[in-house]
């Protein structure tokens, strides 16, 4: 498997009984992951993502615990979390420490939240949900080709005996 690395966490809500979740953010290439207002003050700008072309793998995280994010804080910037200046998650003071830094790899985040009870859930490879999208759409386009008469060609439900020698002219 390739190399995963924390690029975001997001509070997803709560559940019924109370819990929270979080949705964790990977990416291959740290060093490309970027969103729009991730250099403002404060970062608890509505909607503040991580751009989902630099993001290959989502994680769901259900716990009792309320963790602090640096997408909900006030005084620093998502520039600031990349930087190490602030965690991307943090516990409160005087609860067992939890502590995940952007460009973490996803095998030691795994690590810290095992040691306090926690496991990824709902894991979603994005890479392969991107791909089967360009597929799609690359299709579609295909399926959609006119020819110089205006007459739709390149639908792949033709059989070889609807084609004339017309079609294959470009």
């Amino acid at each position: 498997m390739v190399d995963q690395y924390l690029a975001f966490v997001s509070r997803a809500g709560e559940t019924i009984d109370g819990k929270f979740i979080y949705t964790f953010f990977f990416s291959q290439d740290p060093d490309i992951v970027w969103g729009e207002d991730w250099n403002m003050i404060p970062s608890i700008i509505p909607n503040l993502m991580p751009s989902m072309d630099t993001i290959s793998l989502i994680c769901d995280v259900v716990t009792e615990r309320d963790f602090l994010l640096a997408r909900e804080n006030s005084c620093f910037t998502m520039q600031d979390c990349i930087d190490g200046i602030i965690a991307l998650l943090f516990t409160r003071p005087r609860e067992e420490e939890l502590i995940l830094h952007f460009g973490e790899e996803m095998d030691i985040v795994v690590d810290k939240l095992k040691q306090v009870g926690i496991e990824l859930s709902n894991i979603r490879n994005t890479t392969e949900e991107k791909e089967a999208e360009i597929i799609d759409n690359v299709i579609n386009a295909l399926d959609n080709i006119k020819d110089n008469d205006g007459t739709a060609t390149g639908d792949f439900g033709d059989t070889p005996e609807d084609f004339d020698d017309n079609d294959l002219d470009f």
